[in-house]
């Protein structure tokens, strides 16, 4: 799905933090964006290239640096610089938005997710966890697997 394999990964920053709090919250997360965000991107993405949704906008240059050092720790090489920089999120997302880069190449588009604003961090809105990622230490990767 991504150019960026590891757009899962949560990542611990002085400014940013992607982490959980627990699995249950985990979990919804990812359900939200398997079961809201990326449909609605499929969807609606001639729409949301044209602006019509509140929470799909083009990513300011001034966010442009957090955004390049939290890429860079999470998958271990430097942001594509030609890659248009979006925050997405579906209607239903409870605040989570996905980071990405997306693409329109004739009438196809491509989505490029580069992480996961779990705690609406990129753009701050108290109204979603405020200060609460402090105390989020779950990656997606401290699930253990079954023991089948």
């Amino acid at each position: 799905m991504s150019a960026y394999p590891k757009w899962l990964d949560s990542v611990d920053l002085k400014d940013f933090n992607n982490f959980y709090r627990d699995y249950q919250e985990m979990c919804a997360v990812l359900k939200v964006i398997m079961v809201e965000t990326i449909p609605f991107l499929k969807e609606h993405g001639m729409e949301i290239l044209q602006g019509k949704y509140q929470h799909c906008h083009v990513i300011g240059d001034d966010k442009t640096n957090l955004i390049t050092r939290i890429v860079k720790k999470i998958n271990k090489f430097d942001l594509d610089p030609e890659i248009t920089l979006w925050e997405v999120a579906a209607n239903n997302s409870g605040g989570v938005r996905v980071i990405c880069g997306i693409d329109k190449v004739g009438d196809h588009i491509y989505f490029y997710p580069l992480f996961i604003d779990i705690h609406h961090q990129i753009y701050p809105n108290n109204r979603f966890r405020g200060n609460y990622s402090k105390i989020c230490k779950y990656n997606i990767y401290d699930v253990k697997k079954p023991n089948y």
